[in-house]
C-alpha cells in the first residue's frame, strides 16, 4: 500500500512539475525537475497466527456465568448471570439489570443491592450455597 502511494505522489508531483502558468510547453528547468525515489516492492509481515478461543454461539461478556455450565453448587436463585470486578477486589453479579455485591469490598462500596434475595439456599435448613468459588471466579477477572 505505501510502494503505491509513493507512486501515485510521484505522478502527481511530476505532473505538477510540467505545469506551467507561462502557457510554453518547454522542458522543465532544473529548478523544477523532481526525481521520484524508486518503487521497491515492500511485502507485510506474516500474521500470527490466532490463539483466541473460537467463538461460541451468543457474544457474550467475560463474566458470563450460568447454572448449566458451572462446576459446583450454583449459589443463586437466577440461572445466569455477569460477573465483574472493579478495583480494589469488588465481586459483583449482575442478573435481571440489577448488580449485587458478592465481597466485602462490593458490600463496603454501597453501590451494589444486597446479594441475600438471590442467594439459594443449601440442602442444610438455614445455610446458604458457598459464594467462594463464585467470588474467586470474580477476582480473576480484575
Amino acid at each position: 500500500m505505501r510502494g503505491k502511494w509513493i507512486a501515485g505522489s510521484a505522478l502527481v508531483v511530476l505532473a505538477l512539475a510540467g505545469c506551467s502558468d507561462s502557457g510554453d510547453s518547454a522542458a522543465p528547468t532544473p529548478e523544477t525537475t523532481v526525481r521520484a525515489a524508486p518503487i521497491t516492492s515492500t511485502t507485510a509481515p506474516a500474521v500470527a497466527p490466532s490463539t483466541t478461543a473460537e467463538p461460541t454461539a451468543r457474544n457474550q461478556p467475560a463474566g458470563s456465568v450460568s447454572e448449566s455450565t458451572w462446576t459446583g453448587d450454583w449459589p443463586f436463585t437466577a440461572t445466569e448471570g455477569v460477573l465483574m470486578c472493579a478495583a480494589p477486589d469488588r465481586v459483583t453479579f449482575t442478573t435481571d439489570r440489577t448488580m449485587y455485591a458478592l465481597n466485602g469490598p462490593a458490600k463496603s462500596a454501597g453501590a451494589f443491592e444486597d446479594v441475600t434475595p438471590i442467594w439459594k439456599d443449601s440442602d442444610f435448613p438455614g445455610v446458604k450455597v458457598d459464594l467462594g468459588p463464585m467470588i474467586d471466579k470474580g477476582l480473576t477477572l480484575c
